[in-house]
């Protein structure tokens, strides 16, 4: 399923707009729609408090790039386990991977994913991992999560977030992860060109510290 959200500053339809793309993938049911949902939410959520600083000033804002739009395009895929795509995936800015704390086979899906992701795009593919259900996670081995922590945050270094979507809890850190990865892995060619987009995420990414 494909979404699209846009962030802006002003009502000028006229200015240029940047994209955002980021995919979404996941076993069946373990919440990626509820998960994006919330995700917009909040997206569009900060973006309403930083047109109206961006009002108050004056100037230009950090989140619209000097008064332009910032499109975001989402695509929720189905991945299963073990099992290769049929064919070559979305290419996009960020891909989430979200699985189910308390079904392993959700994990063993999204590692498959990220195989083929960094087969195709290459090893410095921008990546998160989301661990859905913490709500209902209680009884799953603390020792098997620290461990899966470790290993995407350490070894593979991804971005992982441990979330309730059902419960709304946890989720702006992802979209901080979402920033993160997204900045750290652009090329030194890619740099330049994106440093108005740098500058347009710089103020949201700040208030993740109050988090």
């Amino acid at each position: 399923m494909a979404r699209q959200f846009t962030l802006s500053l002003t009502e000028n339809s006229e200015k240029e707009e940047d994209t955002f793309k980021l995919t979404v993938l996941g076993h069946k049911g373990v919440g990626k729609s509820t998960f994006n949902c919330r995700l917009m939410k909040h997206w569009i959520e900060l973006s309403r408090q930083e047109k109206k600083k961006w009002k108050r000033s004056k100037g230009c804002g950090d989140l619209g790039i000097k008064g332009r739009s910032l499109t975001v395009d989402t695509v929720d895929i189905t991945v299963k386990a073990r099992f290769p795509f049929m064919q070559k995936l979305p290419s996009c800015d960020v891909y989430v991977l979200v699985y189910s704390l308390v079904c392993d086979g959700s994990f063993e899906a999204v590692v498959a994913a990220r195989d083929q992701i960094i087969q195709q795009e290459g090893p410095l593919v921008p990546i998160v991992f989301v661990a859905n259900k913490t709500d209902i996670a209680d009884s799953v081995d603390k020792t098997e999560r620290v461990y899966r922590d470790l290993n995407i945050s350490c070894e593979w270094e991804n971005g992982h977030v441990e979330i309730s979507a059902e419960r709304d809890t946890s989720v702006l850190p992802v979209l901080e992860q979402i920033m993160k990865r997204h900045q750290k892995y652009v090329s030194p060619g890619e740099k330049k060109r994106r440093s108005k987009f740098s500058k347009a995420l710089r103020s949201i990414r700040n208030r993740f510290s109050t988090h």
